[in-house]
């Protein structure tokens, strides 16, 4: 019994260690709604302590809400110099995959689209909160038709900027812990806000 004990130690031990090596540092995610679908396109930038070669799994999350529709992953890479992805699993909730590093720095590439229901669109960014620390920077970009009324934003942008067919509204925050997830509401919707 007491062995049992000591290598349960022993191994929930190396796996903390194991899961500290790589850390979440920034994220750059511009998104677009366009007529009835939402499409995230997103950088994420990723710290390997741990000079060796390394891998994580990761697992990163799409909305599944009674007013968002079904998620269509349009691509995942990296620069191959620097990382390997592969694609574990993909389902409705989320996207699973290995992240083997070569360098210090590392980044991945993430490109979907989200049917819109209720003129309402999500995007998922408390999962952050999961790496057990804050950002060190986090830019977010949405842009939309000029004539697209936003009835709720989630977080109340840092600036604004028309130009010609367009909106956009940009977010830059430092030291980020999201605590809400992104949500945009266009054309009055009628949905409880979560």
């Amino acid at each position: 019994m007491r062995i049992i004990f000591i290598v349960s130690i022993l191994t929930y031990s190396s796996f903390i260690y194991s899961q500290n090596k790589l850390q979440f540092i920034s994220e750059d995610i511009t998104f677009e709604i366009r007529n009835d679908t939402f499409f995230v396109d997103g950088i994420y930038y990723f710290q390997n302590s741990d000079t060796s070669r390394y891998e994580s799994i990761i697992a990163y999350p799409f909305p599944n809400e009674s007013y968002t529709g079904k998620s269509s992953l349009i691509q995942i890479d990296t620069d191959s110099s620097i990382a390997e992805i592969e694609i574990l699993e993909i389902n409705k909730e989320r996207l699973l995959f290995k992240l083997k590093c070569k360098k210090e720095f590392v980044y991945c590439h993430i490109q979907y689209n989200q049917e819109i229901l209720k003129d309402t669109a999500k995007y998922i960014v408390r999962s952050a909160k999961s790496w057990g620390q804050a950002l060190e920077s986090a830019d977010f970009k949405l842009i939309c038709n000029k004539n697209d009324s936003i009835e709720f934003l989630t977080y109340k942008p840092d600036s604004q900027l028309t130009k010609e067919t367009k909106k956009v509204y940009f977010w830059h925050m430092k030291n980020f812990i999201p605590f809400r997830d992104f949500i945009f509401v266009k054309n009055k919707a009628r949905i409880s806000r979560p």
